[in-house]
């Protein structure tokens, strides 16, 4: 057991880097000459992991992009490709979020319009024409206004299309209580993040074929 004496020069600096090297298995050298300057060696056993645990543990020193295609990698079930005419409006405002949503909904054919705000995302369809938009994929939490206000303030605006058009909540809240405020918001459904990416274009093509027929 390592004691401190604060009342003398037990606890210096370099008796306690001793003692946490010695701790993991270390060792700790110093060189020091006058009027020069001091030079300390560590030396500590590391196992190297294999790339699956990086992946597991490390994958936040990814990049962005780095990181979408692992997740990417890592989903077995083929993504369903769709008409190239439909148009997806994606409002996330957290950069990896949106880059993996862009990616699989890019790769199974749809055009895809990203914002990162509900106010933007509320903006985008009043100054777009009806119908221009098949679906919205709207995250929950997010800055200026957030994805239960957007819905209502879309659900509210005087167009037909509004009252109609397929809006999709993503968060990672999955709690009943979370389901029930985005379905009284307005929002069609609630899906949680992480999304199966096979499962989230299959239910997107659901709905939009389903207000397709009340148009």
């Amino acid at each position: 057991r390592f004691k401190c004496d604060w009342s003398s020069d037990v606890c210096s600096s370099d008796l306690i880097a001793k003692h946490l090297v010695s701790i993991m298995g270390g060792s700790i050298a110093v060189e020091s000459e006058k009027n020069i300057g001091t030079k300390f060696t560590v030396i500590l056993p590391i196992e190297v992991s294999d790339e699956k645990e990086f992946m597991e543990v490390g994958s936040h020193l990814l990049t962005p992009n780095q990181n979408v295609a692992r997740l990417l990698s890592e989903d077995k079930k083929e993504i369903p490709k769709v008409s190239p005419d439909h148009r997806v409006l994606l409002a996330e405002d957290i950069e990896i979020n949106r880059l993996l949503a862009e990616t699989v909904l890019k790769e199974a054919g749809y055009q895809v319009e990203s914002v990162f705000n509900g106010a933007d995302a509320l903006e985008k369809i009043e100054e777009n024409p009806p119908h221009y938009y098949d679906i919205v994929l709207m995250d929950v939490q997010m800055p200026v206004m957030d994805g239960h206000d957007a819905t209502r303030a879309i659900r509210s605006l005087d167009r037909k299309d509004t009252k109609i058009l397929p809006i999709i909540a993503l968060s990672a809240n999955t709690r009943e209580e979370d389901q029930r405020k985005s379905l009284e918001a307005g929002m069609n459904v609630h899906m949680a993040k992480p999304f199966d990416p096979a499962e989230l274009v299959a239910l997107m093509e659901s709905y939009i074929t389903e207000a397709q027929k009340k148009y």
